[in-house]
């Protein structure tokens, strides 16, 4: 790099320092012409000015080293020390007080010729001027030695604009070899320099394509998806990772979660260069956070996967509570039938007592039957693969058809029927309209007190329909108000054992509400009755 700064230097010097010479010579040689020409002038009106001798002459002449010449104006020549006496004609002085001649020369002088007309005689001077280019040749010298001087000076200057120009990017320029290069060869660091942006521009571009074709993927997933840089930031992050983290895009890794356990992961992740597993709570939600990290030789980047795992869960504590429920509520009833069928078999029993005991097996078996009957609805509800299989369905006929099926045990109960229904269609799966129905009437008489009512009325309106059946049983306390949809929760253990209730009529309603998107709400007060209120909204 010095070099081509002191190569450059020289050559802008240089070419000052010609043009400076040449344009002050071409200065200086015009002031002598000049001058000379002047001199000439005065020297022609000095010899005219008194009488002309050729003594005088030739004192003059000698003494400028000039030639000149005399004639009369018809033409004689009175003294010539070597003019043309042709070369001034008479006529020339008509308009002019002096006549001026030249002969160029470019190369070695250039002739002139000055004459004069004086009391009928005309004197001429013959002098010579140097060319330009001979003038410069002679004063080359000048320029000979300003050019050494400017190349003394330029040495320093280079040195010193050398450690200008390269002392700033020492500081930038960390590595020692990378600095010698570009000190080497400046124009070729920087083409590098350009061919390394090129390339990391190309780069960047395919990198944002790629991170445009991820953002479109993971908008749409259910997982939550993170893309954060080498340093954390955060460069996509999806809706769903929004939502469950409750966070913004301005997050960095290290305190996305404020967890313990989050912040150890990431610490192994960055140290161990290998991805994490966590589970962790985080408003009331279970989350799963697969932390992986990109390695290309280094971590690049870093990549979490947050996936909802709260129904799951969820499902993992209601499978083991419902196993839990299924074995008790199983074991009850097959242990009065192994019971009373052990005695009859070993002969214990009486045979008066034999129809009692076949009675209270009969019933326990279709306890068990009717437990298992709806524990397979249940299990049907929850797999959510059931056939579509929607018609019309008029909703007074199927409030009919449960009034008419459990008819016998509401009027041993003596129980008020009160059904305000009127045809009504909807578009709904039949079967399962059918069971939620059935499943709040049967309750609303099981639960129903002796010579109580049941009214089943309904509200219509542009959102869709409101469906009310409402008994003047034993209601339901508060505290058990919020768990009623819970299987096998029983609010009143002693009573429901009198009515042998399998503890899954209402999980079932909930459920199926859930597949046929209704809502389902419910009103009690202990003591005075119970109302289900069913909102299903218009297609």
């Amino acid at each position: 790099m010095k070099k081509i700064i002191n190569r450059n230097i020289n050559i802008i010097t240089s070419s000052l320092i010609i043009i400076i010479f040449i344009l002050s010579s071409l200065f200086s040689y015009q002031k002598e012409k000049k001058a000379q020409d002047e001199f000439v002038e005065n020297s022609l009106s000095f010899l005219t000015y008194k009488k002309i001798d050729e003594k005088k002459l030739d004192k003059f002449k000698n003494s400028y080293n000039i030639d000149l010449l005399l004639k009369d104006t018809d033409g004689k020549v009175l003294y010539n020390s070597g003019i043309n006496k042709n070369v001034i004609k008479n006529y020339e002085f008509d308009d002019i007080d002096i006549v001026k001649k030249s002969k160029k020369n470019y190369i070695n002088k250039e002739t002139k010729v000055f004459a004069k007309k004086s009391k009928n005689k005309i004197i001429a001077i013959k002098f010579y001027n140097e060319t330009f280019i001979l003038y410069l040749f002679k004063r080359i010298y000048i320029l000979i030695f300003g050019m050494i001087f400017a190349l003394i000076i330029n040495k320093f200057f280079t040195n010193y604009l050398y450690d200008r120009i390269t002392n700033p990017f020492k500081d930038r320029i960390n590595d020692k070899i990378e600095f010698d290069n570009f000190k080497e060869n400046p124009k070729k660091y920087v083409e590098n320099l350009r061919l390394e942006k090129k390339k990391i521009q190309k780069e960047n571009s395919n990198l944002k394509a790629r991170i445009l074709d991820i953002e479109k993927v993971s908008s749409n997933m259910e997982e939550g998806f993170i893309y954060f840089d080498k340093k954390g930031n955060i460069l996509i992050i999806n809706k769903a990772a929004k939502e469950l983290l409750n966070i913004e895009k301005d997050k960095k890794l290290e305190n996305l979660v404020e967890h313990d356990a989050y912040k150890l992961a990431i610490r192994e992740t960055k140290l161990l260069k290998k991805g994490k597993n966590i589970e962790l709570n985080h408003d009331d939600l279970s989350l799963k956070l697969y932390i992986d990290p990109i390695i290309d030789k280094e971590i690049v980047s870093y990549i979490i996967i947050v996936i909802d795992n709260s129904k799951n869960k969820k499902a993992e504590i209601l499978r083991r509570e419902f196993t839990a429920n299924v074995s008790h509520e199983l074991k009850s009833p097959l242990t009065s039938i192994n019971g009373y069928a052990e005695l009859i078999a070993t002969g214990l029993a009486k045979n008066n007592d034999i129809k009692e005991f076949g009675k209270i097996i009969n019933e326990e078996g279709n306890r068990l039957l009717n437990i298992i009957d709806d524990i397979l609805k249940l299990s049907k509800l929850d797999e959510e693969n059931l056939a579509e299989g929607r018609a019309s369905v008029n909703i007074k006929n199927v409030v009919d058809k449960s009034i008419s099926r459990f008819k016998r045990i509401s009027d041993k109960k003596n129980i008020e029927i009160e059904n305000n229904m009127d045809d009504l269609y909807i578009k709904t799966h039949e079967s399962l309209f059918t069971d939620l129905i059935s499943n709040i009437y049967e309750n609303a008489i099981k639960y129903n007190k002796v010579n109580g009512k049941i009214s089943i009325n309904y509200e219509k309106d542009d959102r869709g329909i409101k469906l009310f059946i409402e008994d003047r049983g034993i209601g339901i306390k508060k505290e058990d108000l919020s768990r009623i949809f819970e299987r096998f929760y029983v609010a009143d253990k002693q009573r429901t054992r009198t009515l042998k209730s399998t503890g899954l009529g209402l999980s079932i309603v909930k459920h199926i509400c859930d597949y046929l998107n209704y809502n389902i709400e419910v009103e009690s007060e202990y003591g005075f009755g119970t109302k289900f209120t069913i909102f299903i909204p218009s297609l």
